[in-house]
C-alpha cells in the first residue's frame, strides 16, 4: 500500500487569491496521480481559500476529505492555517491541530492518523502518522522552530503508531535548522545537499519582493526503521504564475511545493 503526499505553502496574499488557489489545486491535481492514494498537506490557507473554494471544489469535493472544514478550528488570532486533503478511500482513524505554545504567529501542527496495511488486511494494519505544519517564520522564530517541532516528532513516537511522516514549510532558514530533524531522531527524505538549487523551495520568483535568500525552507521529515519508506521527494510549481482580468502577473506562491511517496513495507 502507497499514499502520495504533496505538501505546499500556497501563500496567504490577498492579491488574486481566487486564481492563486484555483491554480495551486489545478497543480496539485496534475502531481497526485489519478486513481493513487493521495495526501495534500497546504500550508497558508486563509478562511476565504477554505470555506468558498477549497471545501467547494469538485474535484476536492469528490475525492478528498478536507481536515478542518471550518477556519474556527485554527487559533483565534490566525489570519491562515493547515489544511490536508485525504483521499476518501483511505481510513481516517483520528485528526487533531497542535496548537504551539509561545507562538507569535500562531502557528500550528495538523495531525491526521491513516491506518494502513500491507496486505489488506485490518489485523495486518498499522496506524501512521501525516504531519502538516507551518514553523515560526524566519529569523524571529528561529527560537521557538525546536520545541515546536519537537512537539510534531513526539507524536510520532508514540507507542499506539507506527511512526509517520512531517511535512510543510519548516522556515528552515539558519544553519541550526539544518540539523534540527536529526537532533530530534528523525530522517530527512531529502538525499542532495541543502546547496543544490534543485531541492531549493522558495527565494527565487522574480515577481516577489521579499528578503528570503534562495533554500530549502520546505521538507519531508520521517521517523525511520518503521514498517514503511519515503521515496525523495521532488519539488513541483516552482516559478508559476497567474494572471489577473488587468493583464497583471503575479507569483502562484513563493514557494515551491513538494511530492513524495510513502510505501507500507511490512
Amino acid at each position: 500500500m502507497s499514499v502520495r503526499i504533496l505538501t505546499w505553502n500556497i501563500n496567504c496574499d490577498r492579491r488574486v487569491w481566487q486564481d492563486r488557489i484555483e491554480g495551486a489545486l489545478h497543480e496539485e491535481q496534475k502531481n497526485g496521480h489519478k486513481g493513487e492514494a493521495c495526501v495534500i498537506m497546504l500550508q497558508e490557507v486563509t478562511k476565504d481559500m477554505l470555506e468558498q473554494y477549497i471545501v467547494m471544489d469538485k474535484w476536492v469535493q469528490s475525492r478528498f476529505a478536507v481536515v478542518p472544514i471550518e477556519h474556527e478550528k485554527w487559533p483565534k488570532q490566525a489570519y491562515f492555517g493547515n489544511v490536508t486533503l485525504v483521499s476518501r478511500d483511505l481510513d481516517v482513524h483520528s485528526a487533531e491541530i497542535v496548537h504551539y505554545g509561545f507562538s507569535r504567529n500562531q502557528r500550528t501542527g495538523l495531525v491526521v492518523r491513516i491506518r494502513m496495511s500491507l496486505t489488506g488486511k485490518e489485523d495486518d494494519s498499522h496506524v501512521i502518522v501525516f504531519g502538516n505544519t507551518h514553523l515560526e517564520s524566519l529569523a524571529a522564530g528561529e527560537m521557538l522552530r525546536p520545541g515546536q517541532l519537537k512537539d510534531m516528532a513526539d507524536i510520532l513516537q508514540t507507542e499506539d503508531v507506527e511512526g509517520g511522516v512531517i511535512a510543510g514549510d519548516m522556515n528552515a532558514t539558519d544553519e541550526s535548522d539544518k540539523v534540527l530533524g536529526r537532533k530530534l531522531g528523525l530522517k530527512d527524505a531529502y538525499k542532495g545537499k541543502d546547496s543544490d538549487p534543485k531541492g531549493f523551495t522558495c527565494g527565487h520568483y522574480r515577481l516577489q519582493k521579499n528578503d528570503i535568500p534562495p533554500g530549502r525552507l520546505d521538507r519531508v521529515y520521517y521517523l525511520p526503521k518503521r514498517k514503511y519508506k519515503v521515496e525523495e521527494p521532488a519539488v513541483f510549481g516552482k516559478g508559476l504564475t497567474v494572471m489577473t482580468p488587468e493583464e497583471e502577473e503575479h507569483s502562484l506562491s513563493d514557494h515551491a511545493g513538494l511530492a513524495t511517496v510513502l510505501h507500507v513495507t511490512g
